[in-house]
């Protein structure tokens, strides 16, 4: 259960996560756990770690683009 109302993955997300699972059985849950705890404290509770750090120049300004480098 996610502590956001709504969560957009990218187009090919499910196919390619599908395709992780077969080598990497826990990343489900560790997605979840990324979910529920590094963007909850980033988005909703304003606490920056360091684990997360915005993409720039993609083309377009909204929405916002990070890539995540740790979390726990």
């Amino acid at each position: 259960m996610s502590k956001f109302a709504k969560i957009t993955r990218g187009d090919g997300f499910s196919k390619d996560l599908k395709q992780l699972l077969k080598k990497y059985r826990s990343l489900k849950e560790d997605l979840e756990t990324f979910i529920n705890a590094q963007l909850f404290a980033f988005h909703k509770l304003q606490i920056d770690n360091h684990g997360l750090f915005p993409i720039n120049n993609l083309g377009f300004n909204s929405p916002q683009v990070y890539k995540a480098k740790k979390f726990a």
